[in-house]
């Protein structure tokens, strides 16, 4: 081992508990932590199953709660969203119906054009060139954009920046 003395079940039960009354977590969290730990499989299955009949732990309060936060506080878009709960093991299903339930697409384009806005007055403004508007393009896909969206967004916001230096 790694000098780590190991825990039992109940002490890994009790130590869950302790922090999914801090943050939201999701199943797949608490499973990689439980076989760090070297606890049992069978053990881990009772454990989860604990938490989950208590709803300490439900991975549909979690995918709202992770949509929620990295929409508002990380502006990510749709498709990074739906990507980083893939990797937490969130079925794709819970995950959609997460992002529609948390997301107002009137707000999620918004918010795009906001950020297609603010990079392309960064880069040039109206000035902007091809080779500016494609970095734009294509940091926005990066953050999780869908590129039709996105691209939509680019336009309008080059015609919005158009307008306000014709003022």
């Amino acid at each position: 081992m790694n000098g780590r003395k190991e825990i039992s079940a109940d002490k890994a039960l009790e130590r869950l508990e302790a922090l999914c009354a801090k943050s939201e977590r999701c199943t797949d969290e608490l499973r990689r932590k439980l076989v760090g730990w070297h606890i049992a499989t069978s053990d881990i299955d009772e454990i989860i199953s604990s938490l989950r009949r208590r709803r300490f732990v439900d991975d549909e309060r979690f995918a709202r709660a992770y949509v929620r936060d990295k929409w508002r506080f990380g502006h990510w878009g749709r498709r990074k969203i739906l990507a980083g709960l893939s990797s937490k093991r969130i079925p794709s299903e819970t995950a959609r119906a997460a992002i529609d339930e948390e997301i107002d697409s009137g707000e999620y384009y918004n918010g795009l054009l906001h950020a297609a806005h603010t990079r392309l007055m960064r880069l040039g403004g109206a000035d902007a060139g091809y080779e500016e508007s494609t970095k734009v393009l294509r940091s926005l896909v990066a953050a999780g954009y869908e590129t039709s969206l996105a691209v939509k967004a680019l336009r309008e916001a080059a015609r919005i920046i158009t307008e306000e230096g014709d003022d």
